[in-house]
């Protein structure tokens, strides 16, 4: 009862739908909304709606910032019409057991190591594993499409944020997706700001991981072979045992034989010898 007097009853919610979303693609330029009606009812002259879609429009321009992988996830609304919502959700620029470790391996060799050593202990589960496409989960094969995220956690932590606004009319839905986007937004704006004012141009996570990975680049070997394709060989340090391989990059194609593909880039970045922009 308390829940209808400030967010109505569903019924209601519904009919004031379409002019909220009216309102939203007014105020809001480059908002999308699509609607997919199932039934029109001649007496009524009211369509029954099927499917809403909305995104607001700082995300689709935001999209571009954001890695190349869209997570799609469906929850259930507590409601007595038991409908679903579906949620399309990406990851910004700031971010065991074996059969993780084989799926997470980004080198083919390590890869297959790891496979060897799932066999070694049950040989059941690696032939299971093995008759899966590789493609579909793990990052040594799937040519870098997924960016190195391996799960659905984006979508689960978009689900627990909405979890309170599941068992509210269809219109307070929307209404909560919109102020939570914004408060998303205006929190990053400010984090950006005092970034540019210190002078730091990448992610926090982007940070962290170059200089992981430059402490690693320190007592590699460069070797540079032709200086428009910013081709060179790189021979790794030899760290408990492992190492010492020579890997073929080219910066400007962002390969490299060592199977990293699309973040070989900020490996070498630090790099002594590789000098191209962030």
């Amino acid at each position: 009862m308390a829940r209808e007097i400030v967010y109505g009853t569903w019924e209601s919610s519904v009919q004031k739908l379409p002019k909220y979303m009216g309102a939203l693609k007014k105020y809001n330029p480059g908002t999308i909304v699509e609607w997919e009606h199932k039934a029109f009812q001649p007496s009524t002259g009211a369509h029954v709606i099927g499917y809403v879609f909305w995104a607001f429009a700082p995300c689709i321009e935001g999209f571009q910032f954001c890695r190349n992988v869209i997570s799609v996830d469906g929850t259930h609304l507590y409601t007595k019409y038991r409908h679903k919502m579906l949620i399309a959700a990406a990851m910004d620029g700031n971010q065991q057991d074996l059969c993780w470790r084989a799926g997470s391996e980004y080198q083919i060799r390590k890869f297959n190591r790891t496979m060897e050593e799932i066999k070694s202990q049950n040989v059941a589960a690696f032939e299971f594993l093995d008759k899966i496409n590789k493609e579909k989960w793990t990052a040594s094969y799937d040519g870098g499409w997924r960016t190195g995220i391996l799960t659905t956690n984006m979508s689960e932590c978009i689900n627990g944020v909405l979890k309170g606004a599941r068992r509210l009319p269809l219109t307070a839905i929307v209404e909560i997706t919109l102020a939570r986007t914004v408060n998303y937004f205006v929190t990053r704006e400010r984090r950006s700001h005092a970034m540019v004012a210190n002078g730091q141009l990448w992610m926090d996570f982007a940070y962290k991981m170059f200089n992981q990975w430059h402490q690693k680049s320190i007592d590699h070997t460069v070797t540079k072979y032709n200086h428009r394709q910013q081709s060179a060989s790189v021979v790794t340090k030899r760290q408990s045992g492992f190492g010492l391989n020579t890997h073929v990059v080219k910066i400007t194609n962002r390969e490299c034989s060592c199977g990293f593909s699309t973040i070989v880039s900020g490996r070498l970045l630090g790099c002594p010898g590789i000098s191209v922009g962030p």
